[in-house]
């Protein structure tokens, strides 16, 4: 008797696939390097620099506490430990150098495609699923994966280094869902229960590295119910422990949220903005993001605080999500399968696109990042069940105009100016971007076209900090120090829990010299933001001008010691030291400077100074020298060269640097005096003797001069 065949339910109907696996990375492998190749050299934008720049938690992988203990507040880091974790691997991998956080995002978004193949190959190939569309299960899932990868509205998650948060838990959240489905299928076996625990560890990890996460473990018993157990009752009853420990990862994530104080006061309730505008704003979002996916033009990169207000459209997108919504309860029921691919696009969304207002940032589209694929696999499953195999040529095409679309899109992030003045021009209303290309456009000095930025952003939002703290800037720059002080202290009265508001009172107050106000500036600062380094290197700064010496070399030392690769902040630590008589301890410093910055005149000059201080004068005189070579007209340095010289016993030179000094700066009894004792050691005594009395004439109490005129006498030899 032949046995009947397994059903489809069955490990026993495993059949060799027609696309291989290898085969099918290798080709997402392709379309990721093609379309994202030319983001390596992107510079870091927006939140990038506090992110992994100005983040000391970076600075070193070992112990693990200091990256999985990122800095707290509104950043996208924040609460995020995994995450923080991927970016001090990329800082072990290049440091502050750019490719390695670039490679790091291609590498996840290709890993997620990858997931995304394997699940929805696995799911289309199920029983509840249309017998057209089971029978092509391996093509339609390469399709959407090829169309994800390559889509456009990707870029936003994908070159944007500060999103890896989106990339990290949208890639989890796959690994979740196909776990669980391996899971389902495996019954009760050993291997069950490992691909159960593989779940419950990526959900762990998920809830480590976005707030996106908490709905995958009913996410995850809704796919089981449609998919694999047929209800919820048969799912919970067939692994309710599973359950129980993807559950448990919302204890992890509700301590991570606490941690972060509503996300440094950008997110949770009691804002500014109130729930009921900001679901009226995600509305639109929503309606404007379905759009995007299938229609990727006029893409923006930041938003800002956009908030809407016009009914006219708020209405008809309300409409929209309202009947998409419905249409996902009603499917629930009668359509599993629809019902689940809409319930998982709004659970996705959900933590950032529903009324709990996220202030910062009202709209975004790198939260569209994984939603995509279920708007991908609609589309694409409908596509394939009207057309059959015909649709194949369509689909090579979309994939092949999204993979170029996508590379075009990137070009616009190969410089922050291209970037913020695109969006400015798509997206006009948005007061940041406002801000932000005006920040670029005044430090290449077209100081008239960044103000006119600044005063159209203060147009958008006259309370806006961040415009008022650099049209300060502006101001001070200019030279009006008390329009800066008034601009900067009303940024302050709108934020006053601002660091970066403090910071730039305290540069003004500086520059108006108002030293002690500015000291109290910077210590503010570094109250609300302990670790940032350029805090540290002001406050040193100010205290050097304010005499407070011992002090500024603690200020210095904070500084080089959160950004080691800072050589400005060695340079003035060095500087500090020599200044209190400790050469030997600016000394290292100094050199690390140099070695930080070979062309930095400043650092060869503190280099020059430890050495002179420490009788190495010979290795002196050549540290001077490079001073001037990187900047012939530094004040005061031929001098201290030549001087060095003198005592390294070249005299000859050290009188050729004293003649040079003479012919540009005009004598001096300092100069003069020194010149004597070269003309005196060359045995060229008259002319030495008679540049020690013009010295004398000069400065009658100089004391070198008058010691050395007593050496030269008959009674002194």
């Amino acid at each position: 008797m032949i046995p009947p065949p397994p059903s489809i339910d069955s490990p026993a109907t495993t059949r060799p696939p027609a696309i291989r696996f290898w085969r099918v990375a290798l080709l997402l492998a392709a379309g990721v390097a093609l379309a994202y190749g030319n983001t390596l050299r992107a510079p870091f934008i927006l939140d990038d620099a506090a992110v992994i720049t100005e983040n000391a938690t970076l600075r070193s992988l070992w112990p693990l506490s200091g990256p999985l203990t990122p800095p707290n507040g509104g950043l996208p880091v924040s609460g995020r430990p995994l995450v923080n974790l991927s970016y001090a691997i990329n800082h072990a991998i290049s440091g502050e150098a750019v490719w390695s956080y670039h490679a790091g995002n291609a590498l996840i978004h290709f890993l997620a495609g990858l997931v995304l193949f394997a699940v929805l190959r696995r799911t289309l190939a199920r029983p509840v699923v249309t017998q057209r569309l089971r029978g092509s299960a391996e093509p339609i899932a390469l399709a959407v994966s090829a169309l994800w990868v390559l889509h456009p509205l990707q870029t936003a998650a994908v070159t944007y280094l500060s999103q890896r948060s989106e990339l990290l838990v949208s890639l989890l959240y796959l690994l979740v869902l196909y776990a669980v489905g391996r899971a389902a299928e495996r019954e009760e076996t050993q291997s069950a229960r490992w691909w159960s625990g593989a779940a419950v560890v990526a959900c762990l990890a998920g809830m480590a590295s976005k707030e996106v996460m908490v709905s995958a473990p009913v996410v995850a018993l809704l796919y089981d119910r449609t998919f694999y157990a047929g209800s919820f009752a048969g799912a919970w009853r067939a692994r309710w422990k599973l359950y129980l420990g993807l559950m448990a990862g919302w204890g992890l994530l509700g301590w991570l949220v606490v941690g972060t104080a509503g996300r440094g006061g950008t997110a949770g309730f009691g804002l500014e903005v109130t729930p009921l505008r900001y679901a009226a704003t995600q509305a639109v979002a929503i309606a404007r993001y379905l759009g995007l996916a299938l229609w990727p033009k006029s893409l923006v990169f930041d938003y800002g605080m956009y908030l809407a207000r016009d009914l006219w459209l708020i209405a008809p997108c309300a409409v929209l999500v309202a009947a998409l919504t419905m249409l996902t309860v009603v499917a629930l029921r009668t359509r599993p399968v629809l019902g689940f691919a809409g319930a998982m696009f709004f659970a996705v969304l959900a933590p950032t696109s529903s009324f709990v207002p996220v202030a910062t940032q009202t709209m975004a589209e790198h939260r569209m990042y994984l939603s995509l694929g279920i708007v991908l696999a609609l589309a694409v499953s409908a596509l394939w069940y009207w057309l059959g195999r015909r649709a194949v040529m369509i689909l090579v095409a979309l994939a092949v105009a999204a993979g170029v679309a996508a590379g075009v899109r990137n070009a616009d992030y190969e410089t922050a100016e291209r970037l913020w003045r695109d969006t400015v021009r798509k997206w006009p209303v948005s007061a940041r971007a406002h801000n932000n290309f005006a920040s670029i456009l005044l430090e290449r000095g077209e100081a008239v076209a960044g103000m006119a930025e600044l005063e159209e952003a203060l147009r958008l939002d006259p309370r806006y900090a961040d415009a008022l703290l650099n049209l300060s800037r502006a101001e001070l720059a200019a030279g009006r120090i008390e329009q800066a002080l008034v601009r900067a202290e009303a940024a302050q009265r709108v934020e006053l829990n601002s660091a970066a508001g403090w910071a730039v009172v305290g540069t003004v107050q500086l520059a108006a010299g108002q030293l002690v106000a500015a000291k109290t500036a910077w210590l503010e600062a570094l109250r609300l933001r302990p670790d940032w380094a350029d805090a540290h290197f002001s406050l040193g700064q100010v205290l050097t001008r304010t005499g407070e010496i011992a002090a500024a070399t603690v200020a210095y030392a904070e500084a080089a010691r959160l950004r080691p690769e800072w050589g400005a902040a060695r340079q003035e630590l060095a500087g500090a030291l020599n200044d209190l008589g400790r050469a030997a301890e600016a000394l290292p410093h100094a050199q690390e400077a140099v070695r930080l910055d070979p062309c930095s005149p400043e650092a060869f000059l503190a280099l020059g100074n430890s050495l002179s201080a420490l009788d190495r004068d010979a290795e002196a005189a050549a540290a001077f020298q490079e001073v001037l070579r990187l900047k012939p007209e530094y004040p005061g340095v031929r001098f201290n060269g030549a001087n060095a010289l003198l005592l390294a016993g070249r005299a000859e030179a050290a009188l050729a640097q004293f003649d040079e000094v003479l012919r540009s700066e005009g004598p001096g009894a300092p100069l003069l005096c020194s010149r004597a004792v070269a003309l005196i050691e060359l045995g060229r005594s008259v002319e030495g003797a008679a540049a020690l009395a013009e010295a004398l004439r000069l400065q009658p109490d100089y004391a070198p001069a008058r010691e050395l005129q007593e050496q030269l006498s008959p009674a002194g030899r």
